[in-house]
């Protein structure tokens, strides 16, 4: 009877402690704003994505505060965005709306947050967790919320880094027939990336029991080659890999890992200007170094590029150097014009309108243009391969023949 009644209170005492890990965690956000916030109204935001903040509590600021609260299945990046108007759209006569908005990582208990409403950051390009500048808020509670703001304050110094060094790039495409004893140069931003995702690397692997490091993995998957990602599955324990917010940043980083820096590229099947079935391993990976060039007819950066791509074409394609220009355009007749007034001389094709998404996806990429090095045993060398970057690799694989 006494190992009976024993037995009970173990199976019991373990019911509870699994109930008690699987169950919702209580949170508590308290805010703190100065400098005539009074009235004005605050939502609590998921951050999924920067530019589309999807607002799931809100209330108004009396007597200088504001709070939420709730209940969470795990622990999520929200964002806090005040609206110091009562215009609720994102344009206005002047553009764009930007809003002071505050970034919060939230794991359960209390996180007070204190500022001045005029000196609180509102680009909304920030929530990227990249460049939010914390030292103008005052966040205190949670440990995981102070990880968060550890980790932000580090890498802004790394932004920083490459900001200047982009710098270098703008300065050189101003005058490109000048600069081409500078191209050794532009190694700054690639050292200035690397370290940026060293240290991403790092934070995880000295957090890997954390769930923070989910949300910094996912931040830095952009920029992280194949290596990097197994480097980083590898050191995760199995319990944070069946995490809920970590099996999101693992799904993540098995469809960037699929065409990353080191991976063999992706194969895919497209249709040139006559309708005919055209496949990437048709070409690349046969021999010859590929630029994957994602364009279209009414993106301006990609046409003003073309006169840059028919130089290099032209300086070494004997050389063993092709191209491949794959149109993103809907309107094949926009396409057509394009490609009679542009006249390129290689290989031309276009994905289907119902395929696009698809193929963004398999090539990570959601802006144009997007230029992939591929070299000739079919690994990707590169996923940002243009002006004077594919100009200094060019350099490097077969001598300069610009100075000529």
């Amino acid at each position: 009877m006494k190992k009976f009644f024993l037995v009970s209170v173990i199976a019991v005492s373990i019911l509870i402690l699994f109930a008690s890990c699987n169950s919702e965690k209580g949170y508590t956000i308290e805010g703190k704003i100065s400098g005539g916030a009074e009235g004005k109204m605050v939502y609590l935001c998921t951050a999924d994505n920067p530019f589309n903040l999807t607002p799931f509590d809100s209330t108004v600021i009396h007597n200088g505060r504001f709070k939420f609260s709730g209940e969470l299945p795990h622990p999520e990046r929200y964002v806090i965005k005040i609206f110091p108007n009562d215009n609720r759209g994102n344009m206005e006569n002047n553009g764009y709306v930007f809003r002071p908005i505050v970034p919060l990582f939230v794991s359960g208990g209390k996180i007070t947050v204190e500022a001045h409403i005029d000196s609180i950051p509102s680009k909304m390009s920030i929530i990227d967790g990249f460049s939010y500048d914390y030292s103008k808020v005052k966040i205190a509670g949670q440990p995981e919320m102070m990880q968060y703001m550890e980790y932000i304050t580090r890498k802004n110094v790394f932004v920083n880094r490459i900001n200047e060094a982009y710098q270098i790039y703008m300065d050189w495409y101003k005058n490109e027939e000048e600069n081409n004893s500078k191209l050794a140069d532009l190694d700054m931003i690639g050292i200035a990336k690397r370290n940026a995702v060293e240290y991403a690397i790092n934070f995880i692997e000295q957090h890997k029991n954390d769930m923070i490091s989910a949300v910094v993995f996912s931040d830095n998957l952009i920029d992280m080659t194949a290596g990097d990602i197994d480097r980083v599955i590898k050191t995760l324990p199995q319990e944070i890999k069946d995490h809920p917010l970590m099996k999101e940043a693992l799904d993540k980083a098995l469809e960037v890992h699929r065409t990353a820096v080191g991976s063999a590229f992706a194969d895919y099947m497209l249709h040139d200007k006559d309708g005919n079935d055209v496949r990437l391993s048709d070409h690349a990976g046969k021999g010859r170094h590929v630029l994957l060039d994602f364009w279209a007819s009414w993106c301006y950066p990609c046409r003003a590029d073309i006169p840059h791509l028919k130089k290099i074409y032209e300086l070494y394609h004997q050389d063993g150097f092709d191209i491949i220009s794959i149109s993103i355009d809907e309107d094949k007749n926009n396409w057509l014009k394009a490609l009679a007034k542009e006249q390129m001389p290689w290989l031309q094709v276009s994905s289907d309108l119902k395929a696009l998404d698809e193929l963004s996806k398999l090539y990570n990429f959601t802006g144009i243009p997007t230029c992939i090095f591929i070299a000739p045993d079919g690994v990707i060398i590169d996923c940002d391969m243009r002006g004077p970057f594919l100009v200094k690799k060019m350099i490097e694989l077969y001598g300069n023949k610009f100075d000529k």
